[in-house]
Parts: structure tokens; sequence; C-alpha cells
């Protein structure tokens, strides 16, 4: 009999800023960055998610702008499906939790950091689906 994988949901969001800078985390422990992103709560819709996690994380408030295609993260321990949305911060100075989250930064499109690999093709393809959209 095959193991059953457990599934999981997360959310998270694509900020930007006034400068059309990215929001991104570096999680503890982790030497690459990410999106803002974590686990759904009793009741939550995804777009409630992706808000409460962006600012747990970063200490963002965001204004939900569009949801846009998520991503799929597999391994042996679990299958995880992300929902992302579009979001336009309120606030300009990120402050990480320092609890899961070391560093929280908006960076330059021409300018990013080394994205997680379970993360990085999603978020090339992405940036380009949003940009050319502008």
């Amino acid at each position: 009999m095959e193991k059953q994988i457990p599934k999981e949901l997360s959310c998270g969001t694509l900020t930007f800023n006034d400068k059309n800078q990215l929001l991104l985390v570096k999680p503890c422990n982790r030497l690459k960055w990410a999106i803002p992103k974590g686990h759904q709560e009793l009741n939550e819709t995804y777009e409630e998610t992706a808000i409460r996690e962006t600012f747990e994380e970063t200490g963002i408030v965001v204004k939900i702008v569009k949801e846009i295609p998520g991503f799929v993260v597999k391994n042996d321990t679990y299958i995880k499906d992300v929902f992302v949305f579009v979001a336009k911060s309120i606030n300009e100075t990120p402050i990480p939790d320092n609890h899961e989250i070391e560093c929280a930064q908006f960076f330059d499109l021409s300018n990013m950091p080394e994205i997680i690999p379970t993360q990085k093709k999603w978020l090339i393809n992405a940036i380009k689906s949003i940009t050319e959209s502008l």
C-alpha cells in the first residue's frame, strides 16, 4: 500500500510598494529568500490568510489587488498548495517577526536576492506575467 502524503494549504502575497519593489522574507535558518506566506486558520478566507501572514511575518499591512496562479511544493513529507495574491503595501518599513523570519525587505526587481528553490521558477514567471500586464 502506498504511503499517504498529507496535503497542506498555504496563502501568501507578492507585495509591491510605491516604488514597485517586491517584499521578500528570509526565514530563520535559511540562506535564501521567499515570499511571505503561511497556513490558513479556521474560518479564514485565502485572502484573509495571505493578509494576516504577510503582516505577521513582515509588519507590512497590505491591500489585495488580485489573485494569481500559485504553486505546489511536493516533498516526502507533504504536498503544499500555495495560493498567492498580488498586494500593495500600505506602510513601507518591514519589521521581521524574528521568530520564523530573520529578515524582511523590499527589493528592486532588477536586483533580487537568491530565492529558495521551491519558489524560484514560479516567482520569475509570476513577476514576468505581472509586469507585462502593467
